[in-house]
């Protein structure tokens, strides 16, 4: 794809801003358009920091599978053997949730009510009710049913543990608090540590911590904006060791360049993780009983797509407050994308992409 196909499609779907970056055939393409800052007039950058959004979930899945290779995590024991409380689906007492499961969206557990629902915004019920809020509701508040007004009862679901998929933020963030309960590190501390600063990248749950903090780029929502001072204000600050299950699912904020290192390690065995290791995560976990394209297989914290497009592709797309972005590889070809958009009219394609990321998709691998 040439920058003025790039530039088309920008203009295309009304694009604020945007980076991209691709490496096909051995070969890397930049390009950015728009603005970093529209109101400011300050044209897009080559390494504006965005809030990723749910491509966080495979960044962190990065720091659960270093735990298997050091042997500290098993994907398949009861979690609540790392959290020191027992975890159950009120509807299934008697089967254990796994990581595995937390990993591939299966786990039974659900972020609660609807939180697209404006009727529901004074809620603080479950996981949407805290999410975003600096309550301090302790993990096992939310997982264990009891009296108070932060426990819900749409915590659980009626499907089984590992029988349905549901996309589940709180499941991720109950991923970072394994970590941390395993590792007894913050679990930003841990993936700094043992994955970012292993291909030296600029990358922090906490935006606060970012080298290149003044450079986070600005999101449009409608008539909604959130810059970088209003990302900084709101950040969450650390919890204690095993309560960080805000943030972890959407929150990492990282540029373009230090992502597509990231997402280069899963064909660099020895970078990060070692090959079995990848392997291990590359292998489809999760197959869908239904025909939505975009969640059809599962490996562990990516979605596989075997045959939308040219060639078969895995990772993740993220999608929050006007931003939508995209990290997509195939490790045996060695080629990979990664995209990021501040805001824009992304259209929904008819099998469940956006039109947006469809087109991108489509004309790098033609």
């Amino acid at each position: 794809m040439n920058k003025d196909k790039f530039r088309e499609i920008c203009e295309k779907y009304e694009v604020v801003g945007a980076n991209l970056w691709y490496i096909k055939d051995g070969v890397v393409t930049t390009d950015k358009y728009g603005y970093f800052d529209k109101e400011k007039n300050i044209k897009a950058i080559d390494d504006g920091v965005y809030r990723i959004a749910s491509i966080s979930k495979t960044i962190l899945a990065l720091g659960t599978m270093k735990l298997v290779e050091m042997g500290l995590l098993n994907l398949d024991e009861d979690i609540s053997t790392y959290l020191g409380f027992k975890v159950r689906n009120v509807n299934f007492p008697e089967d254990i949730i796994t990581t595995r499961m937390l990993m591939t969206q299966t786990s039974s557990i659900t972020d609660g009510f609807d939180d697209e629902d404006l009727t529901n915004e004074d809620r603080v019920d479950g996981y949407n009710g805290v999410n975003g809020r600096k309550l301090g509701v302790p993990l096992k508040d939310l997982l264990i049913p009891n009296d108070s007004i932060y426990y819900s009862d749409l915590t659980f679901s009626k499907y089984r543990p590992g029988e349905k998929f549901i996309y589940s933020n709180f499941g991720c963030g109950i991923m970072a608090c394994i970590i941390e309960k395993i590792s007894n590190q913050n679990f930003d501390d841990f993936m700094q540590e043992h994955i970012f600063s292993k291909v030296g990248v600029d990358a922090s749950y906490y935006c606060y911590k970012l080298k290149n903090k003044d450079k986070i780029v600005t999101l449009y929502q409608g008539e909604r904006i959130l810059t970088g001072a209003d990302f900084l204000r709101r950040a969450y600050d650390k919890a204690p060791i095993g309560e960080s299950y805000l943030g972890p699912a959407g929150g990492l904020f990282i540029n373009i360049n230090d992502l597509s290192k990231l997402m280069m390690s899963f064909w660099q065995p020895g970078l990060i993780l070692k090959p079995e290791t990848i392997d291990m995560m590359c292998t489809v976990n999760w197959r869908s009983d239904f025909d939505d394209p975009e969640y059809k297989a599962k490996a562990l914290q990516m979605i596989v797509i075997e045959k939308e497009f040219k060639i078969p592709l895995m990772g993740h797309f993220g999608s929050a407050y006007g931003l939508r972005s995209m990290m997509l590889f195939n490790r045996e070809l060695k080629t990979g994308l990664c995209f990021m958009a501040s805001g824009g009219n992304y259209r929904e394609y008819q099998n469940g992409f956006l039109k947006l990321h469809h087109e991108i998709i489509s004309n790098i691998w033609e």
